[in-house]
């Protein structure tokens, strides 16, 4: 698990999660939003927060104004 999850105290999900995510572009260019979900998605198996991206269950995106330097907000929840 990546020392950064351990160092915040987060223990590794094992089961179904649901995803929110909130897209702040850096700039007023075009871009497709299925393209930065996968690489979030995968960024944060490799970190460690859970097993493997199968996990999700469900997912929500939004496109956000856009704000100097950009930023990508994402909630994780287990579904119970």
């Amino acid at each position: 698990m990546n020392r950064l999850i351990k160092e915040i105290g987060l223990n590794r999900l094992t089961g179904r999660v649901m995803v929110d995510i909130a897209l702040y572009a850096p700039t007023l260019r075009k871009y497709d939003i299925d393209n930065r979900i996968k690489s979030c998605l995968d960024a944060l198996t490799h970190a460690g927060v859970w097993l493997d991206d199968e996990q999700v269950d469900q997912l929500s995106v939004i496109r956000c104004e856009k704000i100097p330097g950009g930023k990508m907000l994402v909630q994780i929840r287990e579904i119970v």
